[in-house]
């Protein structure tokens, strides 16, 4: 069992938090995304496209290999069917087709800008994994979170019933109370169990993303410190226009569009064909030899077939141009989606740290004094403490959802956001 969390450098991120210099996304979070860039097969698999493509690109360019043949030629009737009988004269030939110049150059360009297309895509493919690793990080942190809420639930529970059962005996309560404390303990028992499976399922998501899925990513996720991007939409959107690897593949498949109509009209240019044979006289005293050269001719009922692929050629063009467009559109919606998802995460994190979590903490305390007091039901204790735990529970929610962002921010931009820090919040208890 291969402990990947616990081999990464967590001390570095907290003392950098603590220095006021915070790292985001977290170091250690990154240090997952170099092991999944690195042995991830999916992304493996992308980056050979791309190397297979540019091998059709040089097979194109060489040339077909020659032709070999032995002729029986002027074998008698009789003879059959050993050629060698009787025979009278063997031809020896080798031909040789020659493209015509120009002919494999414009037929290998397509596939090479198919394989830069490709390589493009390979890049989108990384981006895309680190991505879906520090998403499967944040959810492995906001599970890891809420099975820690439920533990620390369960304990106070356990306090309120040894409240309860003091009350009870002290004649403050009654015997609902005690079940009532006893009931929040077995519900957050429950609770308990169905986080303790969210954990299990993001750690094997996260473990396959690494491309290690039959070991176990154990460990603790570390404290994140959100950070806000000191950038403007617009200019984020610009990022994205000129950096997203993606739109540059679709851009490079416009240009191999291109290439494959030049590919197409070349097509029709004549091949070359040349052959020299030898041949073995058995029945004179002298050989002789001859040489031949041929051409593909172009006639008017071949000229369709070219004439459609060029037109087939140009349609995928005209799609291709489309699909960029298309793809512009929907590049500067994803932008705008992660930057909106980025602020209100942020928005809720400040909302649950500055608001409901003093707020909550005050009125759980004043509540259980109450109540230890006579001066208040055991309902608004338990609503009390309710509230505290979904008010943190929210908070630590809201974090990893502001890293689930931030990772889509990332994706859409094209690549990592270079930026100021603006301000940063950590975790509070």
């Amino acid at each position: 069992m291969l402990h990947v969390l616990k081999t990464i450098p967590i001390a570095w991120a907290v003392s950098a938090a603590a220095a006021g210099d915070p790292t985001y996304p977290p170091p250690q979070a990154l240090a997952l995304v170099d092991i999944a860039l690195d042995r991830n097969p999916a992304l493996a698999s992308a980056r050979l496209t791309a190397e297979a493509a540019h091998a059709q690109g040089e097979h194109h360019r060489a040339w077909p290999a020659p032709e070999a043949s032995v002729d029986f030629f002027q074998a008698p009737v009789s003879g059959f069917p050993n050629p060698l009988k009787d025979q009278r004269e063997i031809d020896y030939s080798l031909s040789q087709s020659i493209p015509f110049p120009g002919k494999p150059g414009a037929m290998s360009r397509p596939e090479h800008l198919r394989g830069s297309a490709e390589e493009k895509r390979a890049e989108a493919a990384s981006l895309r994994l680190r991505a879906q690793v520090l998403e499967a990080y944040a959810t492995l942190y906001a599970a890891e979170r809420r099975l820690r809420l439920i533990r620390e639930g369960r304990t106070e529970a356990g306090k309120l019933l040894a409240a309860a059962r003091a009350g009870y005996e002290g004649g403050l309560g009654n015997q609902s109370d005690l079940l009532r404390a006893e009931t929040e303990g077995a519900a957050l028992g429950s609770e308990e169990w169905e986080a303790t499976f969210g954990q299990k399922e993001s750690q094997a998501m996260l473990a396959a993303l690494l491309g290690r899925p039959d070991e176990n990513v154990a460990g603790e996720t570390d404290s994140i410190f959100p950070v806000r991007p000191a950038r403007s939409l617009d200019s984020l959107k610009e990022d994205a226009f000129s950096r997203r690897a993606d739109l540059e593949a679709m851009r490079l498949e416009v240009s191999m569009a291109d290439a494959e109509i030049d590919a197409a009209r070349k097509g029709a240019w004549p091949d070359l064909m040349v052959r020299g044979s030898y041949k073995d006289m058995v029945d004179q005293s002298r050989d002789y030899w001859s040489f031949m050269v041929g051409m593909q001719v172009p006639m008017p009922w071949s000229w369709k077939g070219t004439r459609e692929n060029v037109r087939r050629t140009g349609v995928i063009r005209q799609k291709s141009e489309r699909d960029y467009v298309s793809m512009r559109l929907m590049i500067g919606a994803e932008v705008e989606r992660a930057f909106a998802a980025l602020e209100s995460a942020w928005g809720r994190m400040e909302l649950a740290r500055d608001r409901r979590i003093p707020l909550a903490q005050r009125a759980s305390g004043s509540t259980l004094t109450a109540y230890q007091g006579g001066k208040a039901g055991f309902n608004e204790v338990l609503m009390a403490s309710r509230d505290l735990r979904a008010a943190r529970k929210d908070y630590y929610e809201a974090i990893a959802d502001h890293l689930k962002a931030w990772a889509a921010l990332e994706w859409a931009t094209g690549g990592e956001i270079r930026t100021t820090l603006t301000s940063t919040q950590g975790e509070t208890k």
